[in-house]
């Protein structure tokens, strides 16, 4: 049985939806009524839940593990200031915003 694959560790799970948080974000973008700050809301509540798993925490050392929650913190802040800007679907923030905001969801870098 060597050649059966490992199944996928929170943290792989949580390193996935980083990675794919740009066309997650797109695509509820489209099928819904949110905006693109809630879309992109979902994403940190996803990085949030994995983070808090016991499973994710102990592969992280401890230091590594509390630097992604200070950053995730900071994103959240920096998500609630951005929300008086860009409250409703046609107030979508520039690219410029949405890429500083996708690359500050990898917490783990």
């Amino acid at each position: 049985m060597e050649n059966e694959p490992q199944p996928k560790t929170g943290l792989d799970q949580l390193q996935e939806a980083i990675a794919n948080a740009s066309s997650a974000i797109e695509a509820e973008f489209d099928r819904t009524t949110n905006d693109w700050l809630s879309c992109f809301g979902s994403m940190v509540f996803v990085v949030d839940m994995y983070l808090s798993m016991e499973k994710v925490q102990e592969l992280l050392a401890p230091d590594k593990y509390q630097e992604a929650l200070s950053r995730l913190k900071q994103l959240k802040e920096r998500l609630r200031e951005l929300r008086e800007q860009y409250p409703e679907k046609t107030t979508i923030p520039p690219d410029e915003i949405k890429q500083e905001l996708l690359d500050a969801l990898d917490v783990l870098k």
